[in-house]
């Protein structure tokens, strides 16, 4: 862990870990009818490994290109939250998608709305139905200024049994 340093609003970080970035994000329910016309989806596959802060994550383009990563994330106080990721090669993934884990499916759209690129998830499996959005930020002050668009209803951030870990492990 890294030392006590200043964050987001003034608020200090007793023990921020040395190489996490901040991870400044809102999240909103998602009403699909309203959404405007999607394009190409991602296949994400989340397995949040039991009994830790890890998720180990495949992400599959429709154009076939995967990429995997194993991810920590500290938790914070939202919308701000250290993490750490990093790529893995397939053998590396296979390795560590042999430990107990909680898995959950989705397809992510990204969509602007106004000057913001707002990344649309469409949930699989038993969460069929549930429709997600997320937007990052710089900071903060940015990401608190962001308008939500009209095809999103309820805020989620603050809400944990809407955080992927939780959604794997049965929430929702």
């Amino acid at each position: 862990m890294g030392a006590a340093r200043e964050g987001e609003g003034g608020r200090l970080s007793a023990a921020w870990p040395k190489y996490a970035l901040a991870e400044v994000e809102r999240r909103w329910l998602v009403a699909p009818d309203r959404l405007p016309p999607l394009g190409e989806a991602i296949r994400i596959e989340d397995r949040y490994i039991d009994g830790t802060r890890l998720r180990l994550r495949t992400v599959q383009a429709a154009y076939g290109d995967r990429r995997w990563k194993l991810t920590r994330k500290y938790g914070g106080i939202p919308p701000l939250e250290p993490i750490t990721t990093i790529y893995l090669t397939e053998a590396e993934y296979m390795l560590f998608a042999t430990l107990p884990a909680a898995t959950l499916v989705k397809d992510r759209f990204h969509v602007v709305a106004g000057e913001h690129r707002f990344a649309v998830d469409r949930f699989a499996g038993r969460l069929a139905g549930l429709w997600l959005a997320e937007v990052e930020a710089a900071s903060v002050e940015a990401v608190s200024r962001i308008v939500p668009p009209d095809w999103t209803t309820r805020e989620v951030t603050d809400d944990v049994a809407y955080t992927g870990a939780a959604l794997a492990r049965g929430g929702h």
